[in-house]
């Protein structure tokens, strides 16, 4: 009633369980429904939207939705590309949701640093839209610095990211390189890791943290930990 004379936007339509959807079909074509409890028939006039991350087709053959339902609701249809297939729209999108959820949450205003940017770009995101604003909040709750960095991001995406997926690590040289040392244990491999990644910032340990996409207090750990030493 509240939308009547406007459009209405239902999202995941097929989650409607068939008796559901045959009173939304009834609406559709005689613009006409019952409250919750009642016996009253109210007419509306109302233009839909929805959204399916599913085949409607494949759904209508097997059975769980309405094939008289998906003719109506096809009229128009408009396809959406996945998420991955849009990368220029994720820095928009994560900048929208920043701003929505730092308002929501009331806290202060954040930045997103480039370098996480671009591992936020790389990812393939299997949850789409809803992903990115999930994992966008997650940084924010959990960042505690100024600007979120690449040791804010959750791991999934920084083993994912097509960075990764290239076998090279962290931009010190192919994995194959390391490996070829005879190295026998992951705290063999981290420590040459770091080891490189501390060569390459000239011991800056801002920089390599920055690099290794760590923040710098497990950095300073991992350092005492192999018994790093500049001189050597």
């Amino acid at each position: 009633e509240e939308v009547n004379g406007g459009t209405l936007f239902l999202d995941e339509i097929t989650g409607l369980d068939i008796k559901a959807q045959a009173k939304l079909l009834r609406v559709i074509e005689y613009g006409e429904f019952r409250r919750v409890g009642g016996n009253k028939t109210k007419r509306v006039n109302i233009r839909f939207i929805v959204s399916t991350n599913k085949n409607l087709k494949t759904e209508v053959e097997s059975g769980k939705f309405r094939s008289d339902l998906y003719h109506r609701l096809t009229a128009f249809p408009i396809e959406m590309a996945p998420l991955r297939e849009r990368k220029e729209d994720i820095p928009l999108l994560a900048n929208y949701f920043l701003n929505k959820i730092v308002i929501d949450i009331h806290k202060e205003m954040p930045i997103i640093s480039s370098d996480t940017m671009k591992y936020l770009m790389e990812y393939s995101y299997p949850g789409n839209i809803r992903e990115l604003k999930n994992i966008i909040e997650t940084m924010i709750i959990l960042s505690t610095e100024r600007v979120i960095g690449v040791e804010d991001l959750p791991l999934e995406i920084k083993m994912k990211s097509d960075t990764l997926e290239n076998k090279t690590i962290i931009g010190l040289g192919p994995l194959k390189e390391i490996l070829e040392k005879e190295l026998y244990n992951l705290a063999d491999v981290e420590k040459v890791v770091i080891a490189t990644a501390l060569q390459k910032t000239r011991w800056n340990k801002q920089e390599t943290a920055k690099l290794l996409g760590i923040g710098r207090t497990t950095l300073y750990e991992k350092i005492r930990r192999y018994k790093l030493d500049q001189k050597g």
